[in-house]
Parts: structure tokens; sequence; C-alpha cells
């Protein structure tokens, strides 16, 4: 599927049985954390019985600034309160209310790569960076909100995408932007990809606006799957369920959630894409 500047892929992987987990993220609570607001940490809890996921760019919106979850995690059920791991996507705004609410909208893959390229060294600052690049004189975007430029950009964006949907039994999508690949999202069931689908074409959409129409050929699709089945993951610290794994090459950024012995979420990214850079 090409509209503008992108290219949908679809991925098709074995389903092993029903999900156990929800992407429904109005069962959360998100708050500032009990001890104080932290830049980099809001707390969540789950008053439903079925674990929430929540995705690596996922936009938390309001409290003493909007922020972004930094990698894909599950909020388990009950009383227990999770920490989540957060940048800031509003750099000039410390105050508010302690609730955060969620739209279950994801930052763009630019602002998400920010975490990759800062990892050594000041990610906040990158992602920051990053943020500031959408701002444009007079646009009244007071505190670099990338809220505030997501909202902006809505109408535009959902006409690109407009018609866009997943096809029966797919559950991952490659997307391309300007005849590259640039992120991949891969799920354990064809109806979590069904629910997060319109986060990810419009949070890609973002990246693609403005650029020339140019088809990302299947060839480079294929070369960055090729490149994904070489790594192999390792466990890092995890927040939550579930276990998350990392690996990266000289070109590919790759992230995954496991829970229960299978793997719920994996996302990679090409990091020698344009528009990463």
């Amino acid at each position: 599927m090409d509209v503008g500047a992108l290219t949908i892929f679809p991925i098709w992987t074995q389903v092993r049985g029903a999900r156990v987990y929800s992407t429904d993220t109005r069962s959360l609570s998100v708050t500032e954390h009990e001890d104080g607001a932290s830049v980099s940490m809001l707390l969540a809890s789950n008053g439903s019985s079925t674990p929430v996921m929540v995705l690596e760019g996922h936009l938390f919106e309001g409290g003493w600034q909007h922020r972004m979850a930094t990698a894909s995690m599950l909020v388990q059920g009950g009383d227990h309160r999770t920490p989540v791991e957060v940048v800031c996507v509003e750099q000039s705004r410390w105050g508010g209310a302690s609730h955060q609410e969620t739209h279950g909208r994801r930052a763009t893959p630019f602002v998400r790569s920010g975490l990759v390229t800062g990892a050594h060294h000041d990610q906040q600052g990158e992602v920051w960076r990053r943020v500031e690049s959408y701002r444009r004189p007079h646009d009244g975007n007071t505190t670099g909100s990338l809220v505030r430029h997501v909202d902006s950009s809505r109408d535009e964006v959902r006409r690109l995408v407009r018609g866009l949907s997943p096809l029966p039994g797919q559950v991952g999508v490659l997307v391309g932007i300007g005849g590259q690949p640039a992120i991949l999202d891969v799920f354990d069931n064809p109806q979590t990809l069904a629910e997060q689908f319109p986060s990810i074409v419009e949070a890609a959409a973002l990246d693609a606006l403005g650029r020339a129409p140019e088809r990302t050929p299947s060839r480079r699709a294929h070369r960055m799957i090729a490149r994904i089945e070489q790594l192999r993951a390792a466990p890092v610290h995890t927040r939550g369920l579930g276990q998350r794994r990392t690996a990266r090459s000289d070109s590919i950024d790759m992230s995954e959630l496991w829970h229960l012995e299978r793997r719920v979420h994996l996302r990679a990214t090409y990091l020698r894409h344009p528009a990463m850079a």
C-alpha cells in the first residue's frame, strides 16, 4: 500500500492461540510519582484483571508535562502501582495536575529513535532536540509540545492515511518513508495489530508529511527483515510483567517484549534511514 511518501508492508507470522493481555488503556490510571513528580517516571495502576500493554512511544498527556513511554511493557491488574519509564516531550512546562491522560497515540518514529541515538549520552536531550525540530515560528507552541504538533497536524495526517487498514490475519506492519524502510511493529495476534494500526500509521505519517511521494521497494523491506532475523536479543531490566529483550547492529535497533514464553511485541528501527538521523 502506497500513500504519499508512505509505503505499508503487511507482515504475517504464526499465531499461537488467544492473547493474554489487552491494549485498552482506559482501565489504566497514570499519575505523577507519589513522592514528587519526576521527568523520567510515572506510576500506572490497572483497574482490570487483564494485563494492559503499553507500547514504546505511547503518549501520556497532561500531568506536569507530556511524556512518552521509553519501552513496551505490560501493566498487571489489581492494586499494584507499576513504574513506567518515560521521557518528556514538552520541554518548557513543569507543573499542573497529577493525573495523566492516555488516548492511545504514539510519538513519531523520528522522536522515538532519539531514545536510541541518545542511549549512551543524553537521551532526554536528544528527544527534546527532535521534538524542537517540529516547531515553526509563530505556531503558538510555546512549551515545545509534541502533543501540540500531533494535534495541529491531525487533519492532514488522517487525510493521508484514510482508508488504510490491516489485511485478514496480518500481525505486523513495516512502514517505509520516502523510499526507505523505517520501522517495524509485529505482535502475537491480529487483534492487537488491528487495535494499534491507526496509531502506528498516523505516527509514521507525521514524519512523511511534506516529503515527495516515493515508494519503498519491496527488496529494501526484505533486506531489513533479513537483518532483523540475524539479531540475537538479550534480556534487559524490565518494568511490569514479562521480559524485555534488545539487540542492535550498525543498521538495526530491535526491542522485544516476551510474556508467558511468547513474544507479544517486536519493534525494529532502521537506523540508517535519513528520517531517523
